[in-house]
């Protein structure tokens, strides 16, 4: 597919918008039968339609009634889909490498060294801002996981972007464990259906539509450079301190007030800033 194909998929922002715009299906057949640009990238989306195909028919119903045991077609779509964005995200750049890190304002660390016997780690954390050497970067933040530790600890990870819009391979601990609030996760909802969920929800519309929409939400969904000018903010950090780097992410109100991070700076290792303690690989839609 060239480029001309590609910027005429990326032209919709959004699954509804992309619904609005064919509600008739008469405009995507004339279209077709007319053999414009839109015909070619109908017929390249029949090698989706084929393999969508293949999968349905890939398993039987267990005769003896114990196909509960196994992963319903529903499940083994999703896992073929995360399998499929691990894949895409392994090419993309890496955030430790691919961002660029200003210094924090020294000024950030007034008034925040505090006495008591459990302190350390974070007056450690308030020095590095005092010295001038804590990196900060602007970030869009695209999606997030929560991993689960005990009934009363998770864990989110965030799945983000640079501002010019490359995705960043991987994710990246959130410091305070505090869950974003309620209007953040709003803005981290994708706008796109997955195909299967657009044939249902907009059922009865031609199969040229659905091909088509399903080659409109690969271009968009899964693209590796994003327009994040809708996108939430947050900030990495990064310090280095006794030889070892480390990373985390903050929200603007995080950053506007650091002592809320305070309990928290401890476990910010190295070792578990990109990657879970407990091996566990976080579920991006990107």
């Amino acid at each position: 597919m060239d480029e001309q194909e590609l910027n005429e998929l990326r032209k919709y922002k959004s699954t509804k918008e992309f619904a609005k715009a064919h509600k008739a299906k008469e405009t995507i057949e004339e279209e077709a039968a007319s053999g414009s640009l839109l015909a070619s990238i109908i017929k390249s989306g029949v090698e989706y339609a084929a393999e969508s195909i293949k999968d349905q028919l890939e398993d039987e119903l267990d005769p003896l009634g114990l196909r509960w045991y196994f992963p319903s077609e529903e499940a083994k779509a999703n896992g073929r889909r995360l399998e499929r964005l691990e894949q895409l995200d392994a090419k993309r750049p890496e955030i430790k490498d691919y961002l660029k890190f200003d210094v924090m304002p020294r000024d950030k660390a007034n008034g925040l060294h505090k006495k008591g016997l459990f302190m350390g780690a974070w007056n450690g954390f308030v020095d590095e801002i005092e010295a001038g050497r804590m990196g900060i970067a602007e970030v869009a933040v695209l999606a997030y996981d929560n991993i689960t530790w005990s009934d009363d600890k998770e864990d989110y990870y965030l799945k983000i972007a640079a501002l010019d819009g490359h995705v960043l391979k991987g994710g990246i601990r959130k410091i305070y464990y505090s869950l974003l609030a309620g209007a953040d996760r709003e803005k981290l909802v994708s706008p796109w259906l997955e195909p299967e969920d657009y044939k249902k929800t907009y059922s009865g519309r031609s199969e040229e539509e659905y091909r088509l929409y399903e080659a409109v939400f690969r271009a968009n969904a899964y693209a590796d450079v994003v327009d994040v000018s809708d996108k939430l903010h947050a900030y990495v950090l990064h310090f280095n301190r006794k030889n070892k780097d480390y990373y985390g992410v903050i929200m603007q109100e995080d950053y506007d007030d650091l002592k809320r991070i305070m309990d928290y700076v401890t476990f910010m290792t190295p070792e578990n800033a990109f990657k879970p303690e407990n091996n566990h690989t976080p579920e991006f839609d990107w």
